[in-house]
């Protein structure tokens, strides 16, 4: 074919020339859910699973710093950041069997971009609280170097990021089922859907309060996880020494989560649309659709608007039925027991068709099945899986063109 390759030592001389004396490999011992763990173990073994690291944070991210100088691509974003300043990111995300832990320097455009977010930690493992101690703990001292150091005359600033979920396990909350969800302030769960105006303005939640309330949870409660509400969640130190106010709040997870409930909400109004459509299509004949849940609805529909009209006739017939003075007394009576037996028959069927009624689930409808039909014209899908729900990308191009 006249392919030609580099043999592997060259492939490996490269990969030295690129990679320096970054990166460390090893095992750690991490949990994982097992159901035949021993419940004494909470349901979890422990397995030695391979990870790869960078050794020196703090070099790493001066590096990387000095290409994007090199590169003339650092920015001060219009003085948001202050010119003596370099804001450097770092978090983490579980997904695809693995869990990383990556960097991003804010100094530069697009920096949420995946081409701009360098992973400097992976392993094979969940992120549970017990499993990012055993990763992170040695980067403490790395992390708080790192915040000391000046590149160019200029302090770094770290920050962190992540879900809500990664924010809670960092700062050792309970989490999103906590009593004290909140990784920012100590608003109580109950409290969340009460207006601001109504219930005050929270206390926040500081690295010094988590870490009081972490001794407290030992030494008053004896770690006791029944007991941590008291302590405002809190059930260990915090994994590393990132102030709360330097927490980045999860901006991609709460777009996605607002998109996603503005189109639920669409979808119900669409909803309501269709069986409007439907209670009107149901007084004319030969309508088609293609949709066969939608056309058997309308035909239910129908065969009620035709059954309303039945028992208004019957009811006005009966309203104007006078005696006439030509017709016997016993041929009037007789029409209208016929008139009320007919109006008895008639109700029975209605009643009959409403326990056998064919319900509209939404999508069903016409007007709410072209909503996807118009995403999708505009580039915009909606997932299958997580709920339907829709990517960061289009959650973002569905708010800049709203």
């Amino acid at each position: 074919m006249g392919i030609e390759c580099a043999s592997e030592r060259q492939m490996r001389q490269t990969q030295a020339e690129v990679l320096g004396d970054y990166l460390e490999c090893g095992e750690h011992p991490m949990k994982f859910k097992n159901d035949t763990a021993p419940h004494s173990q909470g349901g979890y073994i422990t397995q030695n699973v391979p990870y790869v690291q960078v050794k020196d944070l703090a070099t790493f991210v001066t590096h990387i710093m000095d290409d994007y100088r090199k590169c003339g691509r650092l920015t001060w974003h219009n003085g948001t950041i202050p010119f003596n300043e370099m804001w450097v990111k770092l978090g983490g995300d579980h997904g695809g069997g693995n869990f990383k832990m990556a960097c991003q320097i804010v100094n530069i455009e697009n920096v949420n971009s995946k081409d701009n977010t360098v992973v400097f930690q992976i392993f094979e493992a969940k992120d549970y609280h017990d499993n990012l101690k055993t990763a992170l703990l040695p980067y403490k001292e790395q992390v708080n170097e790192l915040s000391e150091i000046s590149w160019n005359n200029k302090s770094v600033r770290i920050f962190l990021f992540g879900d809500t979920d990664f924010l809670c396990k960092m700062l050792s909350l309970s989490g999103i089922h906590g009593v004290y969800l909140c990784p920012f302030c100590l608003i109580k769960k109950q409290d969340i859907q009460i207006s601001r105006n109504v219930r005050g303005t929270s206390q926040p939640r500081t690295l010094a309060g988590c870490k009081s309330d972490a001794k407290d949870f030992r030494e008053k409660s004896g770690s006791k996880r029944a007991m941590a509400s008291s302590h405002h969640n809190v059930l260990d130190d915090p994994i590393w020494d990132i102030e709360v106010e330097e927490i980045c709040p999860p901006y991609l997870h709460i777009l996605l989560g607002i998109v996603k409930r503005h189109h639920d909400l669409l979808e119900l109004q669409c909803h309501e649309l269709d069986i409007m459509l439907a209670e009107v299509l149901a007084q004319q004949e030969d309508t088609h659709f293609s949709k066969q849940v939608f056309e058997d609805y309308v035909a239910q529909q129908r065969e009620v608007y035709r059954l309303t009209v039945q028992l208004k006739d019957i009811q006005e017939h009966l309203d104007t039925l006078e005696i006439n003075e030509n017709e016997p007394l016993i041929r009037i009576r007789e029409e209208r027991n016929r008139l009320k037996k007919k109006y008895a028959q008639a109700e029975q069927k209605m009643a009959t068709l409403r326990e056998k009624s064919v319900s509209l689930s939404v999508r069903s409808g016409p007007i709410t099945a072209n909503l996807e039909h118009i995403l999708q014209q505009n580039g915009i899908a909606i997932q299958a899986f997580h709920s339907r729900s829709f990517n960061g990308n289009h959650s973002r191009f569905q708010v800049l063109k709203a």
